[in-house]
């Protein structure tokens, strides 16, 4: 069963998905903008999916929603050899 909670969150360090999107997306996508909230954003998804709990954010336009999305669950279905579905 799913957990939910509402928690109020501060900006930090989000280990690992910093590290895709600092390093390894500028060499591979051209004039790609690092943006702070976007990494803040993957780093709780992945907590959020590790963790078997729901996840809601509002974030504006430009952000950077479906990356921050995908990695963290391409990320953990490729290291847990499962499926993922994401619907929008």
């Amino acid at each position: 069963m799913r957990k939910n909670r509402l928690v109020k969150v501060k900006r930090r360090r989000t280990g690992k998905m910093e590290k895709y999107f600092e390093k390894h997306f500028p060499l591979i996508i051209e004039n790609y903008e690092k943006r702070e909230g976007q990494i803040f954003m993957a780093g709780l998804i992945k907590q959020a999916i590790n963790n078997n709990e729901n996840l809601i954010i509002e974030a504006g336009t430009g952000i950077g929603k479906t990356f921050a999305y995908l990695l963290p669950a391409a990320e953990i279905a490729i290291n847990k050899k499962k499926k993922v579905i994401v619907s929008t």
